[in-house]
């Protein structure tokens, strides 16, 4: 524990990880775990004050001229076996507002730069990170010599300066390599550094996407496992035990979303974390003691934001605001899933939102009383005029068909 990522406190550090569970499939506690623990846990803003000066001690270590460090020195810290591999990445693009765009669809808008990735990572099981960082264009010879001097001599808080055995650099840091060839060649032995083949290259790529893909395929089969454990204890109202699996669920959705993967893989993680988020908000809500409608608003908000086709997300979202007593905002998240094409005719959302504009009394059983609801929704409470502006679908046409439906029983009397 004494290399502590973050400069935290190496005891501190070791408290929190004992109380935090393992990855299921690597056996450790990383990053992810310790970030997924303290989301839902009350020490979260503990870790978030010790990140937060953690970032800020690693934007002042960014501005240390590295370049005067005796490298020479560290000849000691070269233990066998140690190889360590920079790779450089295209994240995304960005426009001239600091606004991302994504990398696939960079020919399409004018005046984006592209925004790399350059990552040192311990070359084994461990895949330790040593150093990352970005940059708005084509990385140059300079910058990557900076970034390798900064993995030696100032990695990530909590690591020590030290030399590996061997520097690899992907074949696409081919150039970069040979511009900080006199540096790298500087190094003491048996320091030695070499720039991977395309074919290797490629080859570790394949590999690493096949293992994303199967790492992916159990985070998504745990997940799909914790939230039928969710199920079922929410369906015995056990509303503690069901916030607990969806929180696990939601973790190795988390974690599924995490792996670089084709579309559909990646889709298919954001609607289960949607999901889960949904049902944890539901969770919330089951009534008794202990019952959490603003957490549960949280939650149906996640649920929206990760995938906005699911429309069980604004059900709960209506659902914690009407238990908020804020039924404005109820039948404005309603509202809000009908303006969508994807859900306009989602009937499950207008009969809901019907029940909220009618007290849950449904729509009104005379021609007489319904025209004057009407009236009121569209005209007179300027605010619910407002808010159905423009709306049609399956919601007008269900209040048309009700309407036509009482004008035939009337006209049969």
């Amino acid at each position: 524990m004494s290399d502590a990522p973050f400069g935290m406190d190496p005891k501190v550090l070791e408290a929190m990880v004992r109380k935090i569970p393992a990855n299921p499939f690597t056996g450790q506690v990383g990053l992810n775990e310790i970030m997924n623990y303290f989301q839902y846990n009350s020490d979260m803003p503990v870790i978030m004050e010790i990140l937060d000066q953690s970032m800020k001690e690693e934007e002042n270590r960014k501005k240390v001229d590295v370049s005067s460090f005796d490298f020479a020195s560290l000849v000691s810290t070269i233990k066998r076996n140690t190889d360590w591999r920079i790779t450089m990445e295209l994240l995304h693009q960005v426009d001239a507002n600091g606004k991302y765009h994504n990398a696939n669809y960079a020919s399409r808008i004018e005046g984006l730069q592209p925004v790399f990735a350059l990552t040192c990572i311990v070359w084994d099981m461990s895949g330790g990170l040593k150093l990352t960082d970005e940059f708005i264009g084509l990385p140059t010879s300079a910058v990557v010599l900076e970034f390798v001097q900064r993995c030696i001599a100032q990695p990530l808080p909590g690591l020590k300066p030290e030399l590996p055995a061997t520097l690899m650099f992907t074949s696409n840091l081919k150039a970069q390599a040979e511009g900080a060839r006199l540096f790298l060649d500087s190094l003491p032995k048996p320091f030695e550094w070499t720039v991977e083949s395309s074919a290797l290259d490629t080859s570790l790529k394949e590999a690493f996407y096949l293992g994303s893909q199967i790492l992916c395929d159990k985070y998504m089969e745990l997940a799909e496992e914790l939230k039928t454990k969710g199920n079922e204890a929410f369906v015995k109202g056990d509303r503690p035990a069901a916030i607990e699996a969806y929180e696990q669920a939601i973790i190795r959705g988390i974690e599924a979303y995490s792996e670089r993967l084709p579309e559909d893989k990646a889709t298919e993680g954001l609607k289960m974390l949607a999901m889960c988020h949904s049902n944890l908000a539901a969770a919330c809500l089951i009534p008794g003691d202990g019952m959490d409608a603003k957490r549960a608003l949280i939650e149906a908000k996640k649920a929206e934001g990760v995938d906005p086709t699911y429309g069980k997300a604004y059900l709960r979202t209506a659902r914690a605001y009407q238990e908020l007593g804020q039924l404005g905002e109820a039948q404005e998240a309603i509202v809000r899933a009908l303006r969508r094409p994807d859900l306009r005719d989602d009937m499950g959302l207008i009969n809901r939102l019907i029940e909220l504009q009618t007290g849950g009394d449904g729509l009104p059983a005379t021609v007489h009383a319904f025209d004057k609801w009407m009236q009121d929704i569209l005209v007179n409470d300027k605010e619910s005029a407002r808010r159905l502006e423009g709306i049609g679908g399956a919601w007008k046409k269900r209040c048309a068909e009700h309407r036509r439906a009482l004008g035939e029983k009337a006209g049969k009397r």
